[in-house]
């Protein structure tokens, strides 16, 4: 909004604008969150998600369930590198996303100094090997 001539300070843009927008539901379901993404040429991908809705850890076929789900509304990736997951979570993430075709991300969830998380700590650099889907992604990514 800054870069753009909205408001004049990222503060400005957060409390004047986006602070301020009421929706009747803010809930928005998984299905429509994916087709809005697909139908703006982004590509959708599920972050941490092992994490659930942030205080939840599924695992095993509960996560397999939800991910394949999500598969038939268009998901498209899942985050497998993230700064919140022992290799023993990212290797789960991966295995999925390899039965499903998936692409695979990486992200540290760094969302400023309000957390001890640290930019750019996705757990990559602890990988035993890069998985395909990572590689294919990078590869989409790079081709838009």
């Amino acid at each position: 909004m800054v870069k753009y001539g909205f408001a004049d300070s990222k503060e400005t843009a957060i409390n004047q604008y986006i602070n301020n927008i009421h929706f009747k539901s803010q809930y928005v379901r998984p299905e429509e969150a994916i087709a809005g993404i697909l139908e703006s040429g982004g590509i959708p991908v599920l972050a941490h998600p092992c994490y659930g809705s942030g205080d939840q850890l599924i695992l095993g076929q509960e996560l397999d369930s939800r991910v394949k789900h999500l598969t038939e509304f268009g998901l498209k990736g899942v985050e497998g590198f993230y700064s919140g997951f022992s290799k023993k979570l990212r290797n789960e993430v991966i295995s999925i996303a390899e039965r499903y075709g998936l692409y695979v991300t990486a992200g540290s969830d760094y969302h400023g100094t309000n957390k001890i998380v640290v930019l750019g700590d996705t757990g990559l650099d602890r990988a035993d090997a890069i998985p395909d889907g990572l590689r294919r992604f990078t590869e989409e990514v790079a081709g838009k």
